[in-house]
């Protein structure tokens, strides 16, 4: 073997350790790029369960927020039914004090008619100051209704207590409308952070589904 031979044998050797090392290079490249790939997709895997973990959460959120929701609007109907029944009552009283205001004025009117005729002497003697209960009972009732102020003071006090339990259901029914409003926003906030997450569990799973497409070309579902 001549030298000629020699150095096309070296150069041949010379040539094959760089295509080995260049080879041995691009392999290293190739894999640190794919570990790089699978960590991306292990990340994003990690991610996507902690954002189910989030999803099911607001969707518990969601579930408590339309029980409260329904537990205010029953609030709000039986607080419209106590405040139905307390108007009620009120009409009641004042009707009761307009008739107990309407015999005052009958009884009123017929003593005046009864001075008229010259009978106030016998009116305030026998109807205005009663002296006993045959003397009413026999001689006042039958001429005129004795006029009495203290049915119109029980009916007025009767009158005072149903319009302040009336105005207490009112403030009631006012504090459950309150209630009901805020449950009603609590709720529509519980919905907003739903579909928030359900968005960003989406777009993480589009993610992972196109980084596998790209780690994994031939086979995209990632185990």
């Amino acid at each position: 073997m001549n030298a000629d031979e020699f150095v096309d044998v070296d150069s041949l050797a010379c040539a094959s350790r760089n295509v080995q090392n260049q080879s041995s290079t691009t392999t290293n490249a190739s894999e640190r790029i794919r570990s790089s790939l699978d960590e991306q997709i292990s990340q994003l895997v990690v991610s996507i369960s902690n954002q189910n973990n989030e999803v099911r959460r607001s969707q518990q959120n969601v579930d408590q927020a339309n029980i409260n929701v329904r537990n205010a609007q029953q609030q709000v109907a039986s607080s419209e039914k106590v405040v139905q029944d307390k108007q009620n009552g009120l009409n009641a009283a004042e009707h009761e004090m307009q008739q107990a205001q309407a015999d005052v004025e009958r009884a009123r009117h017929c003593a005046r008619r009864r001075r008229k005729r010259g009978f106030g002497g016998w009116w305030r003697k026998h109807v205005e100051n009663p002296v006993g209960k045959v003397l009413q009972q026999n001689v006042v009732r039958p001429v005129c209704r004795v006029l009495n102020s203290v049915g119109i003071d029980n009916a007025q006090g009767k009158r005072i207590f149903a319009e302040h339990r009336l105005n207490e259901t009112r403030q009631h029914l006012h504090h459950h409308l309150q209630n009901l409003g805020n449950q009603r926003a609590q709720h529509a906030i519980a919905e907003t952070q739903l579909r928030t997450a359900n968005l960003q569990l989406s777009t993480l799973t589009t993610q992972l589904q196109e980084q596998q497409k790209k780690t994994y070309p031939y086979n995209i579902t990632y185990k």
